[in-house]
């Protein structure tokens, strides 16, 4: 189902160093993943919405790091770092709003430790948007030892936020089946979604 296409473009964000180079391809795969999700959960249908402008700015900085890359073409300074800052606050609005999706499906589902784990990525996602977002705009002066600082814990959040993203969404390809996937006695749920795995269709509350 769609949470295995949006496992896949999770683990591309892993690749934050050079995120230019794979976030088209990263948001094109959970795009294809949330078209099947949309119906399911509101939070599902607000973040494709969300994710349609956040593909066409990746596929901008895609090129513009193309062009960059083989010095096809000589763009001013400015262009570069403003569609960075776009994308990453379309990127917060996506993921906050997929996040909710999750949670929604995980109350209906009654999986508390998936809804917990959409919870931790909510809390985190504001975070790692708006430190990259800072980098951006040119807040800290250049080669100074505390921008060194900041642009590696940076980086290293960067990445831990996307393999727990990705942790997430993994569970809930593992715990979460459509209506009719699995022969359980549950009644029917309002996303048409049901937990599986678990006795009588619940998720697990285990840690």
């Amino acid at each position: 189902m769609g949470f295995g296409y949006v496992f896949l473009g999770c683990l591309l964000t892993v690749n934050v160093t050079y995120h230019n180079y794979t976030d088209v391809f990263a948001v094109a795969l959970m795009l294809l993943g949330l078209s099947t999700l949309a119906p399911y959960a509101r939070g599902f249908a607000l973040a494709f919405k969300a994710g349609l402008p956040l593909l066409c700015v990746c596929f901008i900085g895609f090129f513009l790091a193309i062009f960059d890359l083989f010095g096809l073409i000589a763009f001013p300074e400015w262009l570069s770092p403003s569609v960075a800052a776009i994308s990453f606050v379309c990127k917060f609005l996506f993921f906050w709003l997929f996040f909710i999706g999750v949670d929604e499906v995980a109350r209906e589902t009654d999986i508390p430790k998936l809804r917990a784990h959409a919870l931790r990525s909510r809390f985190l996602t504001p975070i790692v948007f708006f430190m990259g977002l800072l980098l951006e705009v040119g807040v800290f002066e250049t080669q100074t030892v505390f921008l060194k600082y900041y642009l590696l814990g940076y980086l290293l959040f960067g990445v831990i936020y996307a393999l727990l993203n990705s942790k997430t969404v993994y569970e809930c390809y593992m715990l979460i089946c459509f209506e009719g996937d699995e022969n359980m006695d549950e009644k029917p749920s309002r996303f048409s979604f049901k937990g599986k795995g678990t006795k009588n269709g619940r998720g697990g509350s285990e840690n």
